[in-house]
């Protein structure tokens, strides 16, 4: 493994974000968003998004805290005059009225531990987006997931040099700060390789929707998965929701 450890894994145990998408494309289409918008990716993650959604003719900005991260993301921004990538996450965005949709796709929005920082964020995505702007999150349900709760498996995974990757996953819960740690332990060959800590604020669906009405969002829709065409309750392992700055 090289220098970009940490996003090889990512890419390595990811799937093909080709319903993410299309998701995203029929969103745009439902909020009648112009057909050559400009999408925020935050926490665009090594930047599996990015060309997919440029190839639909959208201007794509990511934005990504973790600097290994950013680095693989920097590296397919750098083959399309249509992406572009800024290390940093919520906190970070400063535009005003730049954006017409913004994605937080896979869970970076349970990454702000506090209320305080959930409304900070929130209040950010509103000041960026354009009148009319659409902004999408897609986070899991912990309540769901607690309900249901089965312990995570190990995963083995066997790359085009022969080389053999084992994924060893725990989860911790802190029920007095409300948060849930997904630790993934690496092996490679048998032999230790790295790991991975992420702790996220379990938020529920109620909760979510609260503070995106009190930040001024409306037309809020929810789903409970990327195959959904129309709003859903929330019953399953995820929260998908969208909301509609106010022309």
């Amino acid at each position: 493994m090289s220098q970009l450890l940490n996003s090889q894994l990512y890419t390595l145990f990811d799937i093909a974000p080709a319903h993410i998408v299309t998701f995203l494309q029929w969103l745009a289409e439902a909020y009648h968003l112009p057909s050559h918008l400009h999408l925020l990716d935050v926490g665009c993650g090594p930047g599996r998004l990015l060309q997919p959604c440029a190839a639909l003719g959208w201007r794509v900005t990511g934005l990504e805290p973790d600097a290994d991260y950013c680095t693989a993301a920097q590296a397919i921004a750098a083959q399309s005059d249509k992406i572009t990538v800024q290390q940093g996450g919520f906190n970070a965005i400063e535009a005003v009225q730049v954006y017409d949709l913004i994605a937080a796709v896979n869970n970076p929005f349970a990454y702000l531990i506090t209320t305080t920082d959930r409304q900070d964020a929130l209040r950010r995505l509103y000041q960026a987006l354009q009148p009319g702007g659409v902004f999408f999150l897609d986070l899991f349900n912990f309540l769901w997931i607690l309900r249901h709760y089965r312990p995570p498996q190990a995963a083995i995974l066997h790359t085009e040099a022969g080389a053999v990757i084992r994924r060893v996953p725990r989860h911790d819960m802190d029920w007095h700060d409300g948060t849930f740690t997904h630790t993934d332990t690496f092996y490679l060959n048998g032999q230790y390789l790295a790991t991975q800590v992420h702790r996220m604020a379990i938020i529920t669906p109620q909760e979510l929707y609260h503070l995106v009405t009190a930040a001024g969002f409306q037309h809020i829709q929810t789903y409970n998965n990327y195959a959904a065409r129309q709003s859903q309750r929330i019953r399953k392992d995820r929260i998908l929701l969208s909301a509609l700055k106010q022309v």
